[in-house]
């Protein structure tokens, strides 16, 4: 009996710990990936000749790659852009308590260009515990950075 009540102990302990810790793994885990899949698209725009695009969708909470191509193409999306085919091209999920948003006010992708360059932007992602992580690109080298913290 004492045995039990010596886990009970354990478990009501550690499970407020194992929360916290869980939730800033998500918030490191989701801004890690986000800057791989930029370095990512930013690669594969110089190596293949064509604009790659990051796209985000916040009502659904899912970012993927997107490639530009011919006008004629039926999965034609906005701009001359098509999801890429492949695992890259899939539908990434943000977890549930992180929030990824953006400084520019209305953007909705990061474009990368076959010369290197991309887009200028900031994108904050957050926890609710006011944790958070700022990702940047610089335009003319296309460079993606991630640090810890809120950057202005």
């Amino acid at each position: 009996m004492l045995v039990v009540v010596l886990i009970g102990i354990m478990v009501g302990i550690s499970t407020p710990i194992f929360r916290r810790t869980f939730g800033h793994l998500q918030l490191d885990n989701t801004s890690h990936n986000l800057a791989k899949l930029m370095r990512y698209a930013q690669q594969r725009a110089v190596v293949e000749r064509q604009a790659h695009r990051h796209r985000f969708d916040s009502e659904e909470r899912t970012y993927w790659l997107e490639i530009e191509k011919a006008k004629e193409d039926p999965l034609l999306t906005s701009k001359g852009f098509v999801p890429i085919k492949g695992r890259f091209g899939k539908r990434y999920l943000i977890p549930r308590g992180v929030v990824v948003a953006f400084k520019e006010e209305g953007a909705t992708a990061v474009t990368f260009y076959p010369d290197g360059q991309a887009d200028k932007v900031t994108l904050y992602i957050s926890d609710r515990k006011a944790n958070s992580y700022t990702l940047t690109t610089a335009r003319r080298i296309g460079y993606v950075k991630v640090v810890e913290g809120r950057q202005e």
